[in-house]
C-alpha cells in the first residue's frame, strides 16, 4: 500500500494524518477497500466514500470525527488504537481552530466568578474537538420518562439555543443542570470531575448574587456591614495553636473583600482576627491564651489606618477624579499640586499603598465599569467608552478590567 504523500503542515494534524495511514497500510486496504468496509458499519458511520476517506487521511483540513472513526473502525483497530484516534484528532481540532488559548480559562479549581464559569466551559468545548451542537445536545441525553404516562415525547435536557448561549459565553450563569448536560456532551464524566464541576459553579453562583447586590456606585454601608458581619463570621480557630495567623477565607468573601476600600479593609482585617483570637483563646489552654493577647496587641498596631494623606495629595486625589477622563501625566499633576514627581510617587506610595499613574488607572477603571454597567448595549460599545476614559490600549484595558473586577468589559456591558 502507498503511503498518503500529502501531509499537513500543522504539527497535530501531521500525527493524526500519520497515524491513520499506519492503520490503512497496517491492514492492506485500498481507499476503495475501506470504503466499502465503512458501508458494512452501519449507523452514523455508514457510506463513506474513498474520497472523503483520502482527504480524512491528508487531515487537510481536519475530518470530522464520525469520518475518523469510520476509518479506523474500517481498518479493523481496537478500542485502544480507536481511542488513540479520537485523542489526535481533539488535539489536532484544538490546533485547528485555535480559539483555546484565546479563552484563558482558569482551571475547574480556580473557577471564582461567572466569567470563568463560562470561559471554562468553552474551554471544554474546545477540547472536546467542537463537535457540532446538535451531536453534543443528543450526547447529553434526554428527560426522564416519567411513569405510566402515555404520549410521552423526548425532550432533550439541553436546548439547542442553550448550547450555543454557552459555547459563545452568552450564558452569563447557567443553571447547574445545564452545566451537568453540557458537561456530559462534552465527554466529562464521573462523580469526582461532575464534584468538583459543581463546587465551581456554586462558587460562581455565589459571586453572581453578590454583583447583583451592589449597585453601580458601589456596595452601600448596609451592605458592607453586611459583608463585614458575614466575614467576621468565616473566622473558626483551628486546634492548632502554631495556625493562629494560617486563616483563609472563602473565595467569595474574598472577591467582596476585593470592593472595599483600604481603610475598610484594615477594619475587616483587624474585627476578623480579633474574633479568630478571641476564640483562640476559649478552646486553647493558658498558654495559647497569653500567645493570642500578645498577638492580638501587635494586630491592633498592624491594623491601624494609613496616615492621613496630606494636603498636597489630597489635592492630586482629587486632580485625578475630576480630570480622569483627560491625557494628563505624571508631571502635570506635580505641577498642578506644587511638588515634584519623585515627591509625588513617594507621598503615594507611604499613604495610598499606590502610584500617580496606577491610582489614575483605577480611578478610570472605576468609572468605565460604573457606564457600562448602566449603559445599553443596543447603542454603547466597550471601545467607545474605553476611549473616552483615556483608555488607547484596548487589550491591556481588558487585561485590567478582568483582574479588578473579575470579568470581562462585554459582560457588564451585556448584563
Amino acid at each position: 500500500m502507498r503511503a498518503v504523500q500529502i501531509r499537513p503542515t500543522r504539527y497535530r494534524a501531521a500525527l493524526l494524518s500519520t497515524y491513520l495511514d499506519e492503520l490503512r497500510c497496517t491492514a492492506g486496504l485500498t481507499f476503495a477497500d475501506l470504503a466499502g468496509r465503512t458501508g458494512a458499519l452501519g449507523g452514523p458511520y455508514s457510506a463513506v466514500s474513498s474520497a472523503t476517506l483520502k482527504r480524512a487521511a491528508t487531515c487537510r483540513p481536519v475530518p470530522k470525527e464520525t469520518t475518523v472513526v469510520a476509518f479506523a473502525r474500517g481498518c479493523g483497530a481496537s478500542d485502544k488504537e480507536e481511542h488513540t484516534v479520537l485523542e489526535l484528532w481533539r488535539q489536532a481540532r484544538v490546533e485547528e481552530r485555535g480559539r483555546l488559548h484565546q479563552l484563558q480559562a482558569p482551571a475547574v479549581d480556580n473557577i471564582r466568578t461567572p466569567a470563568d464559569l463560562t470561559a471554562a466551559l468553552a474551554a471544554v468545548y474546545e477540547l472536546a474537538g467542537a463537535p457540532p451542537l446538535r451531536i453534543l445536545q443528543q450526547r447529553a441525553g434526554t428527560t426522564p420518562h416519567p411513569a405510566n404516562s402515555t404520549g410521552w415525547r423526548e425532550v432533550f435536557r439541553l436546548p439547542l439555543a442553550t448550547v450555543f448561549r454557552i459555547v459563545n459565553r452568552q450564558c452569563r450563569c447557567p443553571t447547574w443542570e445545564q452545566c451537568e448536560a453540557f458537561l456530559l456532551g462534552c465527554g466529562t464524566s464521573g462523580e469526582r470531575a461532575l464534584g468538583q464541576w459543581r463546587q465551581a459553579w456554586q462558587l460562581a453562583t455565589m459571586a453572581s448574587r453578590h454583583a447583583r447586590n451592589v449597585g453601580p456606585d458601589g456596595p452601600s454601608t448596609l451592605q458592607r456591614h453586611q459583608v463585614l458581619k458575614a466575614m467576621v463570621g468565616t473566622w473558626v480557630a483551628p486546634r492548632n495553636p502554631r495556625a493562629a495567623l494560617n486563616v483563609r477565607l472563602a473565595p467569595h468573601w474574598a472577591r467582596a473583600l476585593g470592593r472595599l476600600n483600604p481603610d475598610e479593609i484594615d477594619i475587616v482585617l483587624t474585627a476578623g482576627l480579633s474574633h479568630y483570637l478571641r476564640g483562640s483563646a476559649r478552646q486553647n489552654d493558658a498558654a495559647s491564651d497569653t500567645r493570642a493577647a500578645e498577638t492580638q496587641a501587635l494586630l491592633t498596631t498592624a491594623g491601624r489606618p494609613r496616615p492621613t494623606p496630606s494636603k498636597a495629595i489630597r489635592r492630586a486625589v482629587e486632580l485625578i477624579e475630576e480630570h480622569a477622563a483627560e491625557p494628563i501625566t505624571m508631571a502635570d499633576i506635580a505641577e498642578a499640586v506644587g511638588v515634584s514627581v519623585r515627591t509625588l510617587t513617594a507621598g503615594f506610595r507611604h499613604q495610598m499603598d499606590s502610584t500617580p499613574m496606577r491610582f489614575l488607572r483605577e480611578t478610570r477603571l472605576q468609572y468605565v465599569q460604573r457606564e457600562l454597567a448602566a449603559a445599553d448595549p443596543g447603542t454603547t460599545t466597550v471601545t467607545a467608552v474605553a476611549t473616552r476614559w483615556g483608555f488607547t490600549h484596548l487589550g491591556r484595558f481588558s487585561a485590567h478590567y478582568r483582574q479588578r473586577f473579575g470579568e470581562s468589559p462585554s459582560i457588564t456591558l451585556r448584563y
